[in-house]
């Protein structure tokens, strides 16, 4: 609470998870969120409208979820940007239903260790099976390695003044639309960025 006015701050944080017919996923991505040691943040859902049980369950089971959608959209990137219009917090994170925090302390040990920045990214473990691939980022994105590469939008951090200033997600621009969106703000905007040496979530 704020002492002076009485009123709720805004989280840090809005965790966004984008949804449809994944409910073990989503599962899975709720036990990681509610684990967390961490809580300055809110957690919310965007459901495409699934048939399997998803809907169900953030009727059944409110928490961890602050507030949740469910309905029709135009693809993954659409429902993101649902979420950023839906958000309350300073930065914006999407972790997908199937996706999970790295560890308990993710979150927490995240956030100590670094200043603020625009965007903030970590490292992530890229899952196959029960194989686990560490992938490291440079410490700092210029257009050698944005042209080779990027960052995975999970293990991002994105201030969501960005959105607003810059504009949302391309919709029109198919399974690439977080890259183009990352390398417009480092390339043309020369937004500040900063790498976190960690494991921040497992893909």
């Amino acid at each position: 609470m704020n002492p002076q006015n009485g009123k709720s701050l805004p989280p840090l944080l809005s965790i966004i998870t984008v949804n449809l017919n994944n409910k073990s996923g989503l599962e899975r991505t709720f036990r990681s969120v509610e684990g967390q040691t961490f809580k300055d943040f809110e957690f919310l859902v965007i459901d495409g409208g699934s048939l399997d049980g998803s809907v169900q369950l953030l009727q059944d089971r409110r928490s961890p979820v602050h507030r949740w959608h469910s309905g029709p959209d135009k693809g993954e990137y659409d429902a993101m940007n649902y979420g950023i219009r839906m958000a309350s917090g300073r930065y914006v994170m999407f972790l997908n239903s199937g996706d999970e925090l790295f560890s308990t302390t993710a979150l927490e040990s995240f956030f100590s260790r670094t200043k603020q920045a625009d965007i903030l990214y970590g490292d992530v473990n890229i899952v196959y099976g029960k194989t686990k691939i560490r992938k490291s980022y440079p410490e700092k994105l210029d257009s050698w390695f944005l042209f080779n590469d990027t960052v995975c939008h999970q293990t991002q951090i994105i201030s969501r003044r960005l959105f607003t200033r810059y504009g949302m997600y391309n919709i029109k621009t198919k399974l690439v639309s977080d890259y183009e969106f990352l390398t417009k703000m480092i390339l043309r905007h020369r937004v500040s960025h900063r790498h976190v040496p960690q494991v921040l979530v497992n893909y």
